[in-house]
């Protein structure tokens, strides 16, 4: 029953990035808010038991795309770094922040909103794009906590059901 008591919700904040892209190395690629339901603050810690998580899904296309490694980077409403690391943006990768840096709690009735940042220099070609979203694939692409409880709560498969785009940035 202990899950019934909050549940967070997830979406792209309306002030998500769209349009063109200015390639660079630290490119606001996406701002994503998280809602704790009126009961509960939800947790997303790696303290202790808990092993909480949230994949963000990054698709990149066009010419020049290189089989190298980008640094993604998620940070808080405050610009504290909340996990970092490095995919290949031409194989429809993700990062997994497992928030090993820093916690983020998410008060009950509130929202946060954190951003994904990304290497888009290598986007340089007139045509080329990027896009975050979020994944139903898997229970597993959402874990999280109530309360600060440490527990493990996966449900990925809902709370991103139809999966969740971000807006499209296209490099003119």
């Amino acid at each position: 029953m202990t899950l019934y008591e909050s549940k967070p919700t997830v979406a792209f904040a309306s002030d998500t990035p769209t349009g063109n892209l200015i390639p660079s190395t630290s490119t606001l690629l996406a701002k994503i808010k998280i809602s704790a339901s009126n009961t509960k603050d939800v947790t997303f810690s790696a303290t202790g038991a808990a092993n909480n998580s949230l994949v963000v899904k990054i698709s990149a296309t066009g010419a020049g795309l290189a089989a190298d490694d980008d640094a993604i980077t998620i940070k808080d409403k405050n610009g504290n770094t909340l996990c970092s690391d490095t995919i290949n943006l031409g194989t429809d990768a993700g990062i997994t922040c497992d928030f090993a840096s820093r916690d983020l709690v998410v008060a009950a009735g509130t929202d946060e909103v954190i951003s994904v940042y990304a290497d888009t220099s290598e986007l340089g070609t007139a045509g080329n794009s990027i896009q975050a979203w979020l994944d139903d694939a898997s229970d597993n692409n959402i874990i999280w906590s109530i309360d600060g409880n440490l527990a493990n709560y996966a449900t990925g498969v809902i709370t991103f059901r139809g999966d969740i785009y971000g807006g499209s940035l296209v490099k003119p």
